[in-house]
C-alpha cells in the first residue's frame, strides 16, 4: 500500500522514456511501450484464419477479432437502429444523420461527469451511476504526463 501511495499519488517514481517524451508510473509499463512503440513488437497474433496481424497486447488482439472478424457493433444510435463499432463513428453517424452533437446518442452529463448511456440505470436525483468516466470508456493505455 505504501508503494501505491508513493508511486500513484506521489507520483515520486515517475519513468521516463528515453526515445520519447512519454512518461509511465510502473516499470512494466515503460517496457510494454518500449516494445510496441519504438520497436514494432507485434507478439500477439489475430487467430482468424488468413489474417496474420500483429499487435502489441492481447487485449488490441482479441478487440481486432471481435470488432473486424466477428462483426461486433457495441455502440448503439438512440434515435435508429444503426450500430457501430467505435464511439467516434457513432457520433459521427449521430452528426450526419440525426444532425446531432458528437455524444455518440448518450444522454448529455452535468459538467465533470460521464454521458449517460441510453437506457442506464439513474439513481434518485438524475445523476448518473458513476462520477467519473467509466473503465469501458477510457483509452487502453494513455501514459502519465510529467510533473
Amino acid at each position: 500500500m505504501l508503494r501505491h501511495v508513493r508511486v500513484v499519488h506521489e507520483r515520486s517514481q515517475v519513468l521516463h522514456c528515453t526515445a520519447c517524451p512519454s512518461s509511465f508510473l510502473y516499470a512494466c509499463q515503460l517496457k510494454l511501450h518500449t516494445a510496441t512503440v519504438h520497436h514494432k513488437a507485434r507478439p500477439h497474433l489475430c487467430p482468424w484464419p488468413g489474417c496474420g496481424r500483429g499487435f502489441g497486447t492481447r487485449g488490441h488482439a482479441k478487440e481486432h477479432l471481435l470488432l473486424v472478424h466477428e462483426k461486433r457493433r457495441p455502440f448503439g444510435c438512440a434515435s435508429c437502429d444503426k450500430r457501430c463499432r467505435t464511439r467516434a463513428l457513432l457520433a459521427a453517424h449521430v452528426r450526419a444523420a440525426h444532425g446531432g452533437g458528437g455524444a455518440g446518442g448518450m444522454q448529455p452529463a452535468a459538467p465533470g461527469r460521464a454521458p449517460t448511456p441510453p437506457g442506464a440505470p439513474t439513481p434518485p436525483g438524475g445523476a448518473p451511476a458513476w462520477g467519473r468516466t467509466p473503465p469501458a470508456y477510457r483509452p487502453l493505455s494513455t501514459p502519465v504526463a510529467s510533473r
